[in-house]
């Protein structure tokens, strides 16, 4: 019996070792760079105070905020309200990629930025697609990445002649992004209020701020 349960706990470890194994070779930078996105996630002001996680993960109280320092995640604001997080594409959900990632990946955030830039553009040539016409319009991509939409000038160049007129933005959820002109007044309410309608039911609320587009940047308009 001593020898079948050492076989037993050998064969088990071994099991774990190799599931290891795999997840890293999985993870290696070679199998998901190009699976690598832009990806937007609202980060709201924290006013109450933190607590560290209690031993029973079954004992989490969904009313408490509890910290994590071994999260360290890859960020860049775009502009206020606006926070690009990076992530790999699974197939079946998004990773978040955090600090350790770069450090095995002996990347830097410019470096992981323009990757993931590189990888939605290839994604957007069979998937971009407009909704509406030059007074407004809803552009989307695959129901998951539209708010990385923000980062690609060349779309807003090719838009702002055809709109003709300083683009205005929303981007209420991860998945919908509204455009408009500045002094389209009757464009600009309706979009307001669907804008408005999306951040309070959607699943995935962004920013309640409106942007406006001015020398090529993006900056805040408006709340909503």
């Amino acid at each position: 019996m001593k020898g079948l349960r050492k076989l037993f706990k050998w064969g088990k470890e071994q099991d774990l070792e190799q599931d290891e194994e795999k997840r890293t070779a999985e993870h290696k930078l070679e199998n998901v760079r190009d699976k690598i996105y832009p990806y937007f996630k609202q980060f709201k002001a924290i006013t109450e105070e933190s607590v560290p996680l209690p031993d029973n993960l079954s004992e989490i109280d969904n009313a408490k905020i509890y910290e994590a320092p071994q999260v360290q995640l890859v960020r860049r604001t775009i502009v206020e309200g606006l926070e690009l997080l990076y992530a790999v594409d699974s197939g079946y959900s998004y990773e978040i990629i955090q600090e350790r990632n770069l450090a095995e990946w002996h990347l830097t955030e410019d470096q992981l930025y323009e990757i993931a830039k590189e990888n939605f553009n290839n994604l957007l040539v069979n998937n971009l697609k407009g909704h509406g016409d030059s007074n407004a319009l809803m552009l989307t991509v695959n129901g998951n990445l539209e708010a990385g939409l923000v980062l690609i000038d060349p779309i807003w160049e090719q838009l702002e002649p055809q709109i003709d007129d300083t683009l205005v933005i929303a981007v209420p959820s991860r998945d919908v992004v509204l455009v408009t002109g500045e002094h389209k007044k009757e464009f600009l309410s309706s979009l307001r209020q669907k804008a408005r309608e999306i951040y309070e039911k959607g699943d995935h609320p962004i920013s309640e701020l409106l942007y406006r587009r001015v020398n090529g940047k993006w900056e805040v308009f408006e709340k909503f």
